[in-house]
């Protein structure tokens, strides 16, 4: 092989070609030797690669000007391929990769060649805070580790906003990608939740329907959903941020008490309102109309009241005939005389009633049939 020697009678030859050599032994009687001389050439060796590649990808080594290959390089790295990969190549392959290369005749020679791994960042889900109300109101935030600083990210669908840290953004999923100073790559996935409004609702014991008075405590029931914050106004200036409030009302009078659920970013508070009247003690209630169509609301001439000891309420047509006699709390007209519907219009009664606390009563008046 070049750079190789062969000596015979003392000559030395390193090129190809014949040559005739006189040999002479101890005896003095000599020989005539030829030789036939053939001097291959070293493999002219041809090394490349993709270097440099960031970590997780490929790394490719490509030789030619062999006929057999010897790969040596960091981490132990060792192969008998002309082009092998490395693939997930980690940046401890960063170094010198030595080639041997070997002919056909046995010739060999080596080259060498600098390979660079750069480490790749690696990203990592931080804060979200969700969307809600079908708004652009959530929030997202992604850190970034590893790799060469510094750092570009992507949001993909866009935010418009080029950082690790979005805020404005509407519910829904994302893949964000970060970019370091080397061109190495990484990805995540996450998803901004898109919180509905909240469903507000309450009952409450009593229920407002229910006979009130005075000083009559009521605890409130929240039935609500997808609120993190309440807002209870109560009709006589109190509030409340309590889930279940108690409340008193002291004075007589119709109040309407209204709940209102706040979402996350308070951008769509719901609200909810029922209605109570509070009577004083010994007390009469009577209404002015009624609507006996089977509906379920409203379907009786019915009083309310407290502390009524004794009671006497006559029902008159516009005749002034006597249709009904109601004598206690209790007792309610359909609207029917003689079991047959009445017909709609105004109607008299007049109402004698007595307290416990010894007061009396009487009174005229005329409610409205309306079916």
């Amino acid at each position: 092989c070049q750079g190789e020697s062969i000596s015979i009678g003392g000559n030395t030859y390193n090129v190809s070609g014949i040559y005739l050599d006189t040999l002479t032994n101890m005896w003095g009687c000599d020989s005539i030797i030829t030789t036939n001389l053939t001097v291959h050439p070293l493999p002219v060796i041809s090394l490349s690669t993709n270097s440099p590649v960031c970590s997780g990808m490929s790394l490719n080594l490509t030789a030619s000007g062999g006929s057999q290959y010897i790969w040596t390089g960091p981490n132990s790295y060792y192969s008998t391929h002309q082009n092998p990969v490395i693939n997930n190549v980690l940046p401890a392959y960063t170094g010198i990769f030595e080639l041997k290369a070997v002919t056909a005749f046995g010739c060999r020679d080596s080259a060498t060649t600098q390979v660079t791994i750069h480490p790749r960042p690696h990203l990592q889900r931080g804060n979200i805070v969700p969307a809600s109300c079908f708004l652009p109101n959530g929030s997202a935030s992604v850190s970034a580790t590893g790799g060469t600083m510094p750092y570009s990210y992507n949001w993909n669908p866009s935010t418009g906003q080029n950082t690790g840290n979005v805020t404005g953004v509407p519910g829904g999923d994302y893949t964000v990608y970060v970019l370091d100073l080397n061109g190495c790559t990484d990805s995540i996935d996450l998803t901004v939740p898109d919180l509905p409004p909240p469903l507000v609702s309450f009952t409450s014991t009593p229920e407002p329907g229910d006979t009130l008075f005075e000083n009559t405590q009521i605890q409130f029931q929240n039935g609500s959903s997808g609120a993190v914050a309440y807002l209870w106004t109560f009709g006589d200036g109190n509030q409340s941020n309590q889930t279940d409030p108690y409340h008193l009302f002291p004075e007589t009078g119709t109040y309407t008490v209204t709940l209102t659920g706040y979402d996350l970013h308070q951008d769509c508070p719901q609200s909810f309102s029922a209605t109570y009247i509070i009577l004083p003690p010994g007390a009469l209630y009577i209404p002015n109309a009624f609507t006996p169509n089977g509906d379920g609301a409203n379907d009786f001439f019915l009083m309310k009241g407290e502390g009524v000891a004794d009671l006497s309420c006559m029902l008159y047509d516009r005749w002034g005939k006597e249709i009904y006699l109601i004598q206690s709390l209790n007792e309610k007209w359909d609207g029917k005389v003689r079991g047959k519907d009445a017909p709609e219009g105004v109607y008299t009664y007049k109402l004698n009633a007595v307290f416990l606390d010894g007061r009396s009563m009487e009174r005229s008046g005329t409610v409205t049939l309306i079916r």
